[in-house]
């Protein structure tokens, strides 16, 4: 089985390892020039990985930044690839980073303790009603 390292490259592990669910979580630091391999990589990763659930957490903005930066408009439109991307998988869910500044550490960079707990109650949600799902079976209607 393959899966994405930290630098969003495909790499394996063992065979006996088995998830129902897979957080794809970047930073703003991953974004820097390569945004078209991060998602085309992320809709080869969603193609193969079928049987898998996948959340995925968008990138926030840099709050140290003006909202009009180079760096946040990169921001926001591999946010919006990626939501687009997600939207066309049925097995991929994607989930808000909390953007409001009072969320972030003195430098802006990084969540802090409180917007960590936020950031981590969303994906627990995002989980449960996920693992909900997969144990829901629908019924069959026959049709004639």
């Amino acid at each position: 089985m393959s899966i994405f390292n930290k630098d969003m490259t495909l790499g394996t592990i063992s065979d006996s390892y088995t998830s129902t669910i897979t957080i794809l979580y970047k930073g703003k630091q991953d974004l820097r020039t390569e945004t078209e391999l991060h998602t085309t990589t992320f809709k080869m990763f969603t193609s193969i990985y079928i049987n898998i659930n996948i959340i995925v957490v968008n990138i926030p903005p840099r709050h140290d930044l003006a909202k009009d930066s180079k760096t946040n408009l990169a921001i926001q439109a591999y946010n919006v690839k990626l939501n687009k991307t997600a939207k066309s998988f049925r097995h991929v869910t994607s989930v808000e980073v909390v953007s409001n500044r009072i969320y972030f550490t003195k430098h802006s960079l990084h969540l802090n303790s409180i917007g960590k707990e936020l950031l981590a109650k969303l994906i627990a949600t995002q989980t449960d009603e996920l693992i909900n799902n997969i144990y829901k079976t629908e019924p069959v209607i026959a049709l004639n």
